[in-house]
């Protein structure tokens, strides 16, 4: 039997003292106790080798390398680095991240060199068996997806990103409120210029500004994955579970539903489950830094958010 140890947001600052703070003993007991142990690392991790980023994850989170000792004293073994803190110190920052994770020798999935590289599981090696991690965020700036890599171009260091459609479903009386101040303030000119030159086609719903609206019974808020990064995940789940004895999935989420953070976004509750279908057997959700709750769903377990 693998035994599996998820934890959520580690925003690690500067290092613990020499001999830990009080509870430290129990807790590193519990976590070695353990063949696989996860958290999210939520901060970036070097000696200010990247440059601040004009769109930072709400914050520029830096720690120096040395707080890693600590992560890996505690026990941790595998590390999530795909979040909205990622590329805080741009592009140099996360490599340097990368390069202090693996001179500790810490297991990291989430970000990479280039999109195939942040979508690929991390493997970790246990007595009885072996365990991918795949990480990926909803959270991040729209410039901070990773790229893909051509014969002719390296592609671009960043996140596995998880993107969503989002469409507004209104009543018929707020839909042609909608129409109306469409139509006298402008809102939609550029979009329709577009269309009419043929540089967008006509979609199927109308567009205020770059808001989606559709006329129905209700006032309610749909989102959906985006369908090329959830094929890009799922590929990457299916062929992890070739290899090993148990998929993981990470999904760092600050997108919430029904105007209340204890509820996942209608996407990530697809997500997960596409997850599972494919043959994940854990989702570790974390990102609104609080717990949420547990469902299971099918042979998979779905923890919508681990907290800190």
């Amino acid at each position: 039997m693998i035994h599996i140890m998820l934890a959520g947001a580690i925003l690690i600052t500067r290092p613990l003292p020499a001999k830990g703070y009080v509870g430290c003993r129990e807790l590193t007991d519990l976590i070695s106790r353990h063949d696989v142990t996860f958290a999210n690392l939520e901060v970036t991790v070097h000696r200010r080798e990247g440059y601040p980023s004009a769109f930072p994850g709400g914050t520029w989170a830096m720690a120096d390398p040395v707080c890693l000792k600590d992560i890996k004293r505690f026990g941790f073994n595998v590390l999530n680095t795909a979040n909205n803190h990622a590329m805080d110190y741009s592009h140099n920052g996360l490599l340097a991240t990368h390069r202090y994770l693996k001179e500790q020798e810490l297991l990291f999935t989430g970000t990479g060199e280039n999109l195939a590289d942040a979508t690929a599981p991390a493997f970790v090696e246990c007595a009885e068996g072996r365990v991918a991690v795949i990480g990926a965020t909803s959270s991040f700036h729209d410039s901070d997806a990773a790229g893909h890599q051509r014969p002719d171009m390296q592609g671009r260091p960043s996140v596995n990103p998880l993107r969503h459609r989002s469409v507004y479903e209104v009543t018929e009386e707020h839909f042609h409120h909608l129409e109306k101040i469409a139509q006298d303030t402008g809102v939609n000119d550029y979009h329709n210029q577009a269309i009419k030159e043929g540089y967008l086609l006509p979609g199927h719903h109308f567009n205020f500004g770059p808001l989606e609206f559709i006329k129905g019974k209700s006032n309610l808020l749909h989102t959906v994955p985006l369908e090329k990064d959830l094929a890009r995940i799922i590929t990457s789940v299916t062929e992890a579970r070739k290899q090993s004895d148990g998929v993981m999935v990470s999904i760092h989420s600050h997108q919430f539903a029904k105007g209340d953070k204890q509820y996942p976004a209608e996407f990530i509750r697809i997500f997960a489950k596409a997850c599972i279908d494919a043959g994940a057997s854990i989702i570790a959700g974390h990102g609104p830094h609080m717990l949420r709750g547990i469902e299971v769903y099918k042979r998979g377990v779905i923890f919508y958010s681990l907290g800190n």
